[in-house]
């Protein structure tokens, strides 16, 4: 019986030191706290900005081959640069670039928060595609930058754009 209730007790012990252990994560709410590395998605919370785009890709946007004879072409998206004024709360910029007919939908996104009064640049992640994929001279394109939060999703600038491909 003394056996018996010294397990009991090496269990009990085991469970409480497995419950303070897996607590040293649990901030002063008791709510546990996750960080991810390595995410590109800006803060989004309540808030809204004025945003004016100072420049645009325009003819810019277009697609080459990769360097170094790869056989790969990339879709080049350049930065675009951009105004904000007025912000309050944690509101976000996003950056997005469409070409529906190479399957090509990349979205960056940039936190305006403390960014007030400030002129800022986003940058435009270029896209690679497997060789045979571009076979037309020219491809459309969708180019949208919107201020979004969980109060608003505006459209700041839509334009549609010529994609040429560089041979």
């Amino acid at each position: 019986m003394a056996s018996l209730r010294s397990l009991e007790w090496g269990v009990v012990g085991l469970i409480v030191l497995a419950l303070v252990a897996s607590s040293a994560g649990l901030g002063s709410d008791g709510v546990a706290s996750v960080t991810t590395a390595g995410t590109t998605s800006a803060v989004v919370g309540d808030g809204t900005a004025e945003v004016s785009v100072v420049s645009l890709p325009g003819e810019r946007l277009r697609i080459d081959d990769g360097r170094f004879g790869t056989g790969v072409q990339y879709l080049r998206i350049p930065n675009i640069r951009i105004r904000v004024d007025d912000v309050d709360g944690d509101p976000r910029l996003v950056y997005r670039v469409e070409l529906p007919a190479l399957d090509v939908d990349e979205a960056t996104t940039k936190s305006l928060t403390d960014r007030d009064g400030q002129t800022v640049t986003v940058r435009g992640v270029d896209q690679a595609f497997d060789p045979g994929d571009v076979t037309a001279d020219r491809y459309d394109a969708r180019v949208t930058v919107r201020v979004q939060s969980f109060e608003v999703d505006e459209t700041v600038a839509s334009v549609n754009e010529s994609v040429a491909v560089e041979r």
